[in-house]
């Protein structure tokens, strides 16, 4: 090999014999000692067995290699290492020589310093194709010699050959600097182990170098890379390649362990204690003292900062977002989404509860106490005491989101016939000073049939969905008329409206003389108006179940009244109401006295009777009826149901397996809703089914075509199946179908095609009005109840006029006493 640009460079080469204290150096000298080393363009050893291949650093040198006993070749490749480079010839092996190859060719002499068990052989091989020998005799146990080779005038040194006469011969390239070749101890014996590696160099191959393994204390003959000494979560390998301490967990004594630190991206040799990356209030240092994440203001993920959760106690460590540490109603998420203190139920003091605060739309983080939101003359701390809606007048009813409000009759227990209304409250306020303008306008409203209000029943035109008595002296049923079931009444979502009761008259004629103080026409409002003396008071409407949905009327200007809630009953949905409920208000009546009703126009004080008021919600049978209604709660998403739809001239009533009925006439089916659509449609809707068979009737009222739908729902939304039955109506014809109801995965429902009634001989029952198989005195009272009812009259019903002449006789009751079953 050639080179054409010469620079001198130094080499030291050790050769030592195993079991023997021998070694010696060569140098390669440009004549200049401690000349810098550059432009090394590589070593090359040729026939020189190898046992461990080989580590070190070449400064960018090129090492071709080949080990006779490992069967390896290295040929041109690169490697660049730290420290020192080493072969070994094996004990099989022969140390055949080494070539060593010079970037520069115009090196003229080659020194060497020896000392070794054995004769070794230099070759120096010329730019002109000559050879230099010079040898080095067997020196055992003496001082180190020198030897030099030269080149021959007028050439230079191309590369020299190195040749051991014994084998088993060290080989160390020293590459840390231009020596002089001076010589070393020799190692110690048996065996000699190998010269101890240069400062860089990692002897034991696990990314540590020797020198930072010996000053830290580790081993640099062990791969201990994956050791953790301090045990502060950082492997030493780690440690090396961050610049910590493997020997102390905190390098930057900052109070924080290195890793972690390391875990989370802060600075291990510097102290960031007091840093708060993630800007939650809390420093870094607090964060580990805290458990907390020092880049996450939010640990734990609950939506509350750590910082804010340490200043109120909280754990940032642990999701407690719906906790409620202050028992105030509100969850701590909310407390700090809302500024208020999680760890004080009432953050301003105004003797309100931050909770009932929010719910109602007053400030928890201001003293408000003293003011009237509803404007109804009653502080909102003294709301807040009473159990009343600040933001409503007691009375006053809210529109849900859907702007639809349901109203349900329940119960008709007076014998007086008058009218119930609905009339939007806003601005109605202005009228209160003037009760004539007040009545006045509030009726206008319900007369508008719109969202300014509805006339919901007229007695003298309808019935309630429950007949029967509550009272305990008032045996008697005033339930007269059909019933029209549950209406839907269209109002503006959000706003508010009040009811109006005229007991004993219409709203047509109290528009007519809105000033008159005639008790059965003057009227009684859901309303509480403290300036008012008349039909506006506190307990003139009570919530018969605290639920909010069902509430009892008094018919009479409360103090005047019985107060035995019971007079009129309706049932609310889409709606929410502040209203005290009967628990509340018969306490009060109790402690007074039990009052007896007086006639409306008697304006002496009210007679006290005894002081055991009668609880018609437990004490009747009827009662317990109709609170068992009233308490079924919406139907939740999950919930099995069906409902029943028929469109035809005929009346449709749904009995369900325990007999009890959802018609015209009354529902008693716990939760059955009734309803005629405004297109004539009449529905049942059953959202507490029972397995079994529902029984399907319709009583022709004409000759003509109906359409009987059936459907299974579940939820409030899903319908899943339908199923549809042509009818062929007959006047006065009786049509049953069966519906059976399997609950067994899911929801199954068979139907029967319609067909008049049969006893078990197959004989048409004609009068079988409740399609139960037989004509038995239930069916007589059907048409018995009606009797001597004329066109025209409330309980008319053209169906049982079963001879057409307008009038329910003896003539149409005889043929049904005569299908009558013999018991």
């Amino acid at each position: 090999m050639r080179r054409t640009k010469a620079c001198l460079c130094a080499l030291c080469f050790v050769f030592g014999i195993l079991g023997n204290a021998a070694a010696f150096f060569i140098n390669f000298e440009d004549g200049q000692n401690s000349a810098a080393i550059n432009n090394i363009e590589g070593v090359s050893f040729k026939n020189f067995s190898g046992y461990n291949a080989m580590y070190g650093d070449s400064r960018a040198g090129r090492y071709n290699t080949y080990s006779d006993d490992q069967g390896i070749s290295y040929n041109d490749a690169n490697f660049h290492h730290n420290g020192n480079l080493w072969l070994w010839a094996g004990v099989q092996a022969d140390a055949r020589g080494v070539i060593v190859d010079f970037t520069n060719n115009n090196g003229t002499w080659f020194k060497t310093g020896y000392s070794s068990y054995g004769a070794f052989v230099m070759e120096a091989r010329l730019t002109n194709g000559g050879t230099v020998t010079a040898s080095g005799p067997t020196n055992a146990n003496s001082a180190m010699g020198y030897l030099t080779i030269n080149a021959s005038p007028g050439t230079c040194i191309d590369y020299v050959v190195l040749r051991g006469v014994i084998g088993n011969t060290w080989l160390v390239d020293d590459m840390s600097g231009d020596t002089t070749g001076v010589g070393s101890s020799e190692p110690p014996s048996p065996p000699p182990p190998p010269p101890p590696p240069a400062p860089g160099s990692d002897d034991d191959g696990d990314g540590m170098p020797y020198a930072w393994e010996t000053a830290n204390g580790l081993n640099p003959s062990v791969n201990d890379a994956a050791g953790d000494l301090d045990g502060d979560g950082l492997s030493n390998l780690t440690e090396y390649q961050r610049g910590t301490n493997p020997r102390n967990g905190d390098s930057d004594a900052d109070g924080m362990p290195d890793g972690w630190e390391v875990t989370y991206g802060l600075n291990p040799i510097a102290n960031d204690s007091a840093g708060d990356p993630d800007g939650d209030g809390l420093s870094n240092l607090s964060e580990y003292q805290r458990g907390t994440n020092p880049i996450s203001s939010d640990s734990d993920g609950d939506g509350m900062p750590d910082g804010w959760e340490i200043s109120k106690g909280l754990n940032p460590a642990a999701n407690d977002s719906t906790g409620d540490a202050d028992g105030d109603g509100v969850a701590n998420l909310t407390e700090y989404q809302r500024g208020t203190s999680p760890v004080n139920g009432d953050s301003d003091a105004d003797g309100m509860p931050d909770g009932w605060e929010m719910a109602y739309g007053l400030n928890p983080l201001g003293d408000d106490a003293s003011a009237d939101l509803d404007g109804d003359e009653v502080t909102n701390l003294d709301e807040y005491r009473n159990g009343t809606n600040p933001t409503l007048i007691p009375g006053e009813f809210r529109v849900g989101d859907s702007g639809i409000v349901s109203i349900d009759w329940l119960y008709d227990g007076g014998m007086y016939e008058g009218e119930f209304g609905i009339f939007r409250f806003s601005g109605m306020k202005a009228f209160v000073s003037n009760p004539t303008e007040f009545i006045k306008e509030a009726v206008r409203r319900v007369q508008c049939n719109n969202s300014n209000g509805h006339i919901v029943f007229s007695d003298s035109e309808e019935g309630a969905r429950f007949s029967g008595s509550l009272g305990e002296k008032e045996p008697a049923d005033w339930n007269l008329g059909e019933y029209k079931g549950v209406k839907e009444f269209a109002m503006t979502p959000g706003d508010t409206f009040a009811t109006i009761l005229v007991p004993n008259s219409t709203f047509e004629a109290l528009s007519r003389n809105p000033a008159g103080k005639d008790p059965v026409v003057r009227p009684i409002f859901s309303i509480v108006l403290l300036n008012s003396d008349y039909g506006m008071h506190i307990g003139q409407m009570a919530d018969v179940s605290g639920l909010g949905k069902a509430f009892a009327y008094e018919d009479m200007d409360l103090p005047k009244s019985d107060a035995d809630y019971n007079d009129l009953i309706l049932q609310f949905s889409g709606v929410s109401v502040d209203a005290p409920n009967i628990d509340s208000l018969i306490g009060k009546y109790a402690s007074e006295g039990k009052r007896s009703r007086k006639p409306r126009d008697d304006d002496g004080p009210s007679v006290l009777a005894s002081a055991d008021w009668y609880d018609w919600r437990t004490e009747s049978d009827l009662g317990k009826e109709i609170i068992a209604h009233v308490k079924i709660s919406a139907i939740p998403d999950d919930t099995l149901w069906m409902s029943l739809g028929f469109d035809g001239p005929a009346d449709l009533a749904v009995y369900d397996p325990s007999g009890q009925s959802c018609d015209k006439d009354g529902a008693y089916i716990p939760g059955a809703a009734f309803k005629v659509a405004e297109s004539g449609q009449q529905i049942v809707s059953l959202p507490t089914l029972t397995a079994g068979t529902y029984r399907v009737v319709m009583l022709g009222k004409e000759n003509g075509n109906g359409i009987l739908t059936v459907r299974g729902h579940q939820g409030e939304c899903d319908i899943l199946s339908q199923e549809t039955k042509e009818v062929n109506l007959i006047a006065h014809q009786v049509l049953r179908s069966l519906v059976s109801v399997s609950l067994e995965n899911g929801l199954n429902i068979v139907i029967t095609e319609p067909k008049t009634p049969a006893g078990p001989d197959g004989v048409p029952l004609c009068y079988d009005f409740d399609g139960d198989g037989k004509v038995d005195d239930s069916d007589i009272e059907k048409v018995s109840s009606r009797w001597n009812a004329s066109e025209g009259d409330q309980d008319y019903d053209v169906f049982y006029d079963l001879d057409g002449d307008g009038y329910i006789g003896i003539l149409d009751i005889m043929p049904v006493v005569s299908q009558c079953s013999v018991p």
